[in-house]
């Protein structure tokens, strides 16, 4: 029977094998460059007034998503807000006309919809402005709000956009769902980013916040 010859010759490869190396096909060994969503932190809130994300790194990233998990507020019947900074959480902007927003809503209990949009100086992740339906509860048993937060190209000197989809429990025992987007409308570099509600602190939950590489 005939026999083919195969030379695997990996001696001559250049750079250092390593677990985290791969080898090219012109014999070097190379690390796969950084792609896609990179873990960046996880917190378990307790008793908090507000949630502060101050990692920002333009170096590493190009845009943050914030998983929130049943962030639950202590006091009934409020709001879930967010804003942003641009001294690093220094100071968050809240002036008058600071954002832009606006977001579709979903009530669970009788399909309806409302269309709500806006500008002041909160992004409302939980929808209308003064619409009681739109504000969470704290009762024992409630789910508080849940959900995803793009935050979209923050380092750059433009109006950053938000985007998010959220699910939350209103104060009446109302399933809503919510999704929306936003600008913060001045042109700067955003470093930091706090979510709230409108009145006491945040009793329990999480946020979890990834960053997509931009390499």
């Amino acid at each position: 029977m005939a026999t083919t010859k195969v030379d695997v010759n990996l001696i001559s490869a250049t750079g250092t094998a390593s677990s985290s190396t791969f080898l090219r096909g012109d014999s070097s060994w190379n690390a796969p460059a950084a792609a896609g969503m990179t873990f960046i932190s996880s917190t378990d809130i307790s008793s908090a007034a507000t949630f502060n994300f101050t990692a920002v790194d333009a170096s590493s990233y190009d845009a943050y998503c914030m998983h929130v998990m049943n962030l639950i507020p202590a006091t009934d019947d409020v709001h879930f807000w967010m804003r942003t900074s641009t001294d690093g959480g220094s100071s968050y902007d809240d002036g008058n006309d600071e954002y832009f927003w606006g977001g579709v809503l979903g009530d669970g209990d009788d399909g309806s919809e409302h269309v709500a949009a806006a500008y002041g100086g909160r992004i409302h992740l939980s929808g209308a402005t003064e619409n009681t339906a739109n504000r969470i509860g704290s009762s024992a048993g409630e789910d508080g709000c849940s959900g995803v937060i793009w935050i979209h190209g923050p380092h750059l000197t433009k109006a950053t956009g938000i985007t998010w989809l959220m699910s939350c429990e209103t104060a009446d025992g109302t399933h809503i769902g919510n999704a929306g987007g936003a600008f913060r409308r001045s042109a700067a570099d955003v470093d930091a980013f706090q979510l709230l509600f409108s009145s006491g602190n945040i009793e329990s939950g999480t946020v979890t916040v990834y960053g997509l590489a931009n390499a």
